[in-house]
């Protein structure tokens, strides 16, 4: 699951599992979530999940 941010946006590894659980299905939650500043891209410059 990729999601995007506004600049300067402060968000958590809690915040985002809390708003799956209340959005998604118990098999669908995510069991863990990684917050970085950059997407993975392949050599054609598409985002790579």
């Amino acid at each position: 699951m990729l999601e995007a941010l506004e600049p300067g946006a402060a968000v958590t590894e809690k915040d985002v599992l809390r708003a799956r659980v209340e959005k998604l299905e118990n098999h669908m939650v995510p069991k863990f979530v990684e917050i970085t500043t950059e997407l993975p891209e392949t050599f054609m410059e598409k985002v790579s999940a």
